[in-house]
């Protein structure tokens, strides 16, 4: 099973990506990446399933790059804009 796009997206997403939006300028309110916290979290969830018998999770670095692609498309179109697929 892979880890949900939200969840990776939010602690895992790569460095090299952060800055590559240079249209979406961040606010006061964001939160801070903190990729360091990917593996911890996914351990805590695996845990979690592991004591209700169920299959552990694991994370997708191509499920983490496109779900970081599509938040910085949402951050430049904004969340209410059509005419993306994605």
């Amino acid at each position: 099973m892979v880890l949900g796009a939200a969840l990776t997206a939010a602690v895992a997403a790569p460095a090299s990506l952060s800055s590559a939006n240079g249209s979406c300028t961040p606010r006061g309110t964001w939160g801070t990446p903190r990729p360091d916290l990917a593996d911890p979290v996914v351990a805590l969830v695996n845990g979690h399933r592991r004591a209700r018998g169920l299959a552990a999770l694991s994370v997708s670095p191509s499920l983490a790059a496109a779900a970081w692609r599509r938040a910085s498309s949402v951050c430049r179109a904004g969340p209410t804009a059509t005419g993306s697929p994605a």
